[in-house]
């Protein structure tokens, strides 16, 4: 018989399933050809599963992650971004969409969200340790400046909640967007 839900969130040391990863555990890479194959073939005989908390990561049954995905946790189509609350500095981070790069403001209080591209994504704060070399603040969504708008100037985008905003010059087109990463290169 498998942990219950309660048991589970205890171990992994969080209150909800909002936040917690679930995944088929794969076989890691090996410089050795013959220790990745045995690796590989182990786990497609006997499938490892694994829960993330972003405090734990531990070891479940395929039944746990069931009940995990049915209690509300996210699916893999669900991006979850981590971070931490400072409530001394007042501080918030933003961080990438995983689908197309873009900068997604992560705010001060856990919620899901769409990104601009259409990408699912949850914020959740449970971030240990914590990483302050996160991007700190709103950035524009597109080139990630982190100033050269005004709050007036602020755009809501899709749905977007108002976690992703351009800055002037991505508006005006004075600054552009290559592929899937961000250029900051000014445009004459």
């Amino acid at each position: 018989m498998g942990r219950t839900i309660d048991q589970l969130l205890g171990e992994l040391r969080v209150t909800s399933t909002f936040g917690i990863e679930t995944e088929r555990v794969t076989a890691a890479p090996s410089a050795t050809p013959a220790v990745a194959r045995k690796n590989a073939e182990d786990l497609a005989r006997d499938p490892k599963y694994g829960a993330n908390s972003g405090r734990v990561s531990m070891l479940i049954t395929k039944d746990e992650m069931d009940a995990l995905l049915e209690a509300g946790a996210p699916g893999p189509e669900i991006q979850v971004i981590r971070s931490f609350k400072n409530e001394e500095l007042s501080t918030t981070f933003s961080d990438h969409c995983s689908n197309c790069q873009r900068w997604i403001h992560l705010g001060d209080s856990e919620r899901e969200g769409q990104c601009y591209c259409g990408k699912v994504y949850r914020v959740v704060f449970d971030q240990t340790p914590q990483d302050w070399s996160m991007r700190q603040g709103m950035v524009c969504m597109d080139c990630g400046a982190e100033n050269g708008y005004s709050w007036p100037d602020q755009v809501s985008i899709r749905g977007t909640e108002r976690r992703q905003i351009r800055c002037s010059a991505m508006r005006a087109g004075r600054r552009t967007r290559v592929g899937r990463f961000a250029s900051t290169q000014l445009l004459r």
